[in-house]
C-alpha cells in the first residue's frame, strides 16, 4: 500500500547516502534509481545528477545530468535541493564560456538560485551545500577570504561534504597555513583520503613544512599515491622527494622510474626544475653519474626554454636561480672525473657563474678549491 512505497523510498534513499559516505557510488546510483522507480523524488533526482558527472566530463554523462535536473525542476522548481541543483548547473555552465574574465551572466543566475535556496533551507546537508556554492561563487569572482568563511561554515554543518573539505584544504595550502591544511585532510573520511587529489594535497602540505615527522608521513603517504598512479609523473615526483628526505638511497629507483617517463613527449611539461635538480643529485651520490649528468642538463634545457617563454619578472628570476643551481651541481659533478677533461669544464663553469652572479659564493669557493689543489 502508500505507506509501504513512502517507507520503501525512504529506506533506499537510507541506503544511498550510506553509499554515497562510504564512497561506494555504484550502488548509491542504483538505491536513487530505486527511489525515483517509486517516486519522482526531486533530492533523489539531484542526486542523480551530481552522480553522473561524478567521475565523466563526457557529452553523454553532462546529457544524463542535465536530464536528471530537469525532471527535478519539474517535479518540485521551488525546492531548496533542486534549486542548489540549478545553481549548481548555472555556475558550471558560465563557468566553461567565460574567456574573457568578464562574469557569464549564467554566475548571476547562480546566485538568484542561491538565494531563493536560503530561504528554504533546513536540514545541515543542504546548509552545507549551500555555504559551500556561495563560496565557490565568492572564490571565482576574487573574495578568497568570503570564500573561505563560507567554506569552513560547509565543512562545520558536515564535515563529510568531501569538496568543501578539499577546497578548503587548497585554500589553506595556498596561504601557507599548512598545519591547518593536514588536520582538515587527516580528519576527512577515509575513502576521500584514498582519493589520489586528495593525497596529492596532504604530501604537498607535508612536504611544505620540512618537518621529520611529516618526512615520514609524507613517505608513506606517497607510497599509497604510486600505488593508486603507478605512471603519474606527479606522483612518482613526490615520492621521490619523500624518500630523499628519509631514505634518500630508496628514492634511486623511483627517480630511474621517473627519468623514463619524462622521455616521453607528453610528460616534458611536468617536470620542473627542482625535480631534474633532486634527480641528479640522488644519481650522483647513489646511482649513475651519467644519468645524473643527463638528468641536469635536460634541467638545464627545461629551464633555458621557460626563461625564454616567462613573461612574469618574478618567475624569471626564480628560474634563473634554478638555473645557477643545476650548473653549479652539473660542475660539481665534473669535480668526480679529476684526472680527464672534465674538471677543466668544471673550473670554467665556475669562472663563469663567479662572473655573471658575484653573489654566489659557492663557485668562488670551488674555484679556490681547484687552484689551491694546482698549488697556485
Amino acid at each position: 500500500d502508500g505507506v509501504q512505497v513512502v517507507a520503501l523510498r525512504h529506506l533506499r534513499f537510507a541506503m544511498a547516502s550510506c553509499f554515497i559516505g562510504l564512497g561506494r557510488m555504484e550502488k548509491a546510483q542504483k538505491a536513487l534509481l530505486g527511489v525515483i522507480e517509486l517516486h519522482p523524488d526531486p533530492e533523489a533526482l539531484c542526486a542523480l545528477s551530481r552522480l553522473a558527472t561524478r567521475d565523466s566530463d563526457t557529452r553523454e554523462a553532462k546529457a544524463s545530468a542535465m536530464t536528471y535536473t530537469s525532471k527535478a525542476m519539474q517535479v518540485a522548481p521551488k525546492h531548496p535541493v533542486v534549486l542548489l541543483q540549478a545553481a549548481d548547473h548555472a555556475f558550471k555552465v558560465g563557468h566553461a564560456k567565460q574567456t574573457n574574465g568578464e562574469p557569464p551572466p549564467e554566475w548571476a543566475l547562480a546566485k538568484s538560485f542561491l538565494e531563493e535556496a536560503a530561504e528554504g533551507v533546513c536540514s545541515k546537508q543542504v546548509r552545507a551545500e549551500l555555504h559551500y556554492q556561495q563560496g565557490r561563487l565568492a572564490h571565482v569572482k576574487g573574495d578568497v577570504a568570503k570564500a573561505m568563511r563560507e567554506y569552513e561554515q560547509s565543512v562545520d554543518l558536515m564535515p563529510q561534504h568531501q569538496i568543501a573539505v578539499y577546497t578548503l584544504a587548497q585554500c589553506l595550502v595556498h596561504r601557507k597555513q599548512y598545519s591547518r591544511a593536514m588536520k582538515l585532510l587527516e580528519k576527512s573520511p577515509k575513502h576521500m583520503r584514498q582519493e589520489p587529489e586528495v593525497l596529492k594535497l596532504l604530501i604537498t602540505a607535508y612536504l611544505a613544512t620540512n618537518d621529520n615527522e611529516h618526512n615520514h608521513k609524507a613517505r608513506e603517504a606517497s607510497d599509497r599515491l604510486v600505488a593508486l598512479m603507478p605512471e603519474d609523473v606527479e606522483a612518482l615526483s613526490m615520492k621521490a622527494e619523500a624518500y630523499t628526505r628519509v631514505k634518500p638511497k630508496d628514492a634511486v629507483s623511483t627517480y630511474e622510474r621517473l627519468a623514463q617517463l619524462l622521455e616521453s613527449p607528453e610528460n616534458q611539461s611536468e617536470a620542473t626544475p627542482e625535480m631534474w635538480n633532486n634527480m641528479g643529485t640522488i644519481f650522483s651520490i647513489y646511482g649513475d653519474p651519467a644519468m645524473a649528468q643527463r638528468a641536469y642538463e635536460k634541467g638545464l634545457e627545461f629551464v633555458e626554454q621557460q626563461i625564454l617563454h616567462s613573461t612574469d619578472p618574478q618567475e624569471k628570476k626564480e628560474l634563473e636561480v634554478s638555473q645557477i643551481c643545476l650548473k653549479f651541481n652539473r660542475a660539481f659533478l665534473a669535480e668526480s672525473h679529476p684526472s680527464g677533461p672534465e674538471i677543466a669544464e668544471a673550473v670554467s663553469e665556475y669562472i663563469t657563474m663567479q662572473e655573471d652572479n658575484p653573489w654566489f659564493a659557492d663557485a668562488s669557493l670551488r674555484v679556490g678549491k681547484q687552484w689551491q689543489s694546482l698549488g697556485r
